[in-house]
């Protein structure tokens, strides 16, 4: 006999992958037709955050293709454990840690990531990017997490001209770039200035 907890912990458990299910379908839906190179900002609500990341790794991980994630809402630590989770081979990306440091984790740079002393060196995570494109190139998809939580941190006109740089070092390399951001109003106006910048806005 299935007591009420259990049962309540079955229809948990069928609601989540009900939901990622839901979800991954959207995500495919959504970039139908979007061909390599491209660069893409993606629109989605914060709670579904977590699902994006995973969903958009796995759909992207491609054979000798080279996936560099630029963290700013998850240190790499948890990120990797949550990737694992799900089964994602985390030795196929390369992370760029813009948080870590600044809440006091001990960091130390590896083969597989790079560290950023604060998320307002945006200089520095421009220049750590560059030198991991340099070596894939067009291989190379750059995942930016997410444009909302530089809000926290950066003046909006700062972040506008940093993402400029970055898509102008993608493009430069042929290689693409998929940026998360909040759909919410708080993240309206510079979401609205860097559509301009990307070939296309998705919303999920």
């Amino acid at each position: 006999m299935v007591s009420n907890t259990d049962k309540w912990d079955e229809e948990k458990i069928m609601s989540v992958l009900v939901k990622s299910s839901g979800f991954n379908l959207k995500l495919t839906k959504a970039f139908e037709g979007i061909e390599k190179p491209f660069t893409v900002l993606t629109l989605v609500d914060p709670k579904d955050q977590p699902m994006l990341r995973s969903a958009m790794v796995k759909k992207y991980m491609e054979k000798d293709a080279c996936i560099i994630y630029i963290t700013l809402s998850t240190g790499y630590n948890k990120l990797k454990e949550d990737f694992e989770k799900e089964k994602i081979n985390t030795k196929d990306i390369q992370f760029i840690d813009m948080v870590s440091k600044d809440r006091g984790v001990e960091i130390k740079d590896t083969a597989q990531v790079k560290y950023v002393e604060s998320p307002m060196e945006l200089t520095d995570c421009l220049i750590k990017m560059d030198k991991l494109i340099s070596e894939n190139k067009e291989k190379t998809i750059v995942i930016l997490d997410s444009v909302s939580t530089m809000l926290v941190y950066n003046q909006p006109t700062s972040i506008e001209k940093f993402v400029h740089s970055l898509i102008g070092k993608i493009s430069v390399a042929n290689a693409s770039a998929i940026l998360f951001s909040s759909n919410a109003k708080e993240s309206k106006s510079i979401t609205n200035t860097i559509g301009h910048f990307v070939d296309k806005i998705v919303e999920l």
